[in-house]
């Protein structure tokens, strides 16, 4: 109540209902995060089949076994919740996010900054459209390449780890049973999320020259690879979609904070 609040988008407004195929970007949201979900109108409007309850992870290390001696298991019912947590993909939460009923914001999709200028009452930010927008505030929730950050001119350390994480849905001759599994190998970890639709997404970090290699690889080589360094424990592993690799790099912003500015998430930190 009394905020006036506008959120700028260069990109299209999200479609309302999404796409057939099932991203590989995807998220694992907390019951805690649900709960703000719910209270904004967002999680109703998410689709049943596209949200995939975990109420079950396994951890394991890479000379164990799951579930034995070098492993951890976390259950749901232990913790007194009804899951551990969902996998949704981005764009789906995303659109419900943009979509959602109960959002008091002024959506504006397809626009770009190009200039700002900040003095002791407001920060005013110059449109590449030409319009002009005053605010007591500016929120950076602009990712890892802000360009608010930039603009502002706050710097940034960056500190590469060296290693790609590989993504893609598998789908495995085992049922997950709503487990998200995760393999702590020597030169990274090697995570299995469950999809509501009975596949898993993978997402195995590790050295960038080995992710070329499995990115390189063909078919049938990868499924042997991943199904291997899994340790098997959805059986065979076989690849439903293609790959993708994306570079793991920390980075802090020198400030988060400063003169009518705010960063917040990867504008202002990134990490593996």
């Amino acid at each position: 109540p009394g905020l006036s609040v506008a959120v700028l988008d260069a990109g299209p407004a999200p479609a309302a209902t999404p796409p057939a195929e099932v991203g590989l970007r995807v998220v694992a949201v907390s019951p805690g995060s649900r709960t703000i979900l719910e209270r904004c109108g967002a999680w109703p409007l998410l689709p049943a089949d596209r949200v995939g309850p975990y109420r079950h992870m396994v951890v394991w290390h890479h000379a164990g076994t799951a579930g034995g001696a070098r492993s951890l298991g976390f259950d749901a019912t232990e913790a007194g919740v009804g899951e551990l947590g969902y996998i949704i993909e981005n764009e789906v939460l995303r659109s419900a996010l943009w979509h959602a009923p109960g959002t008091a914001v002024t959506l504006m999709p397809g626009v770009r900054p190009e200039a700002v200028q900040v003095d002791a009452d407001h920060a005013r930010l110059r449109l590449e459209d030409g319009r002009l927008l005053s605010a007591r505030l500016m929120v950076g929730a602009d990712g890892h390449e802000s360009w608010l950050r930039q603009a502002m001119g706050v710097g940034q350390h960056r500190h590469p780890y060296g290693q790609h994480a590989v993504v893609a849905h598998l789908q495995g001759t085992r049922p997950h049973r709503g487990t998200a599994w995760q393999r702590f190998l020597v030169d990274g970890p090697l995570a299995l999320l469950p999809l509501a639709d009975g596949r898993v997404s993978l997402v195995w970090s590790c050295p960038s020259p080995r992710a070329q290699e499995l990115l390189a690889m063909d078919e049938a080589s990868f499924n042997e690879a991943v199904s291997s360094a899994s340790g098997r424990v959805l059986g065979s592993l076989r690849l439903d979609t293609a790959r993708a690799g994306f570079e793991l790099v920390a980075a802090q912003a020198e400030h988060s904070t400063g003169q009518r500015l705010a960063l917040i998430g990867d504008a202002a930190h990134r990490i593996h």
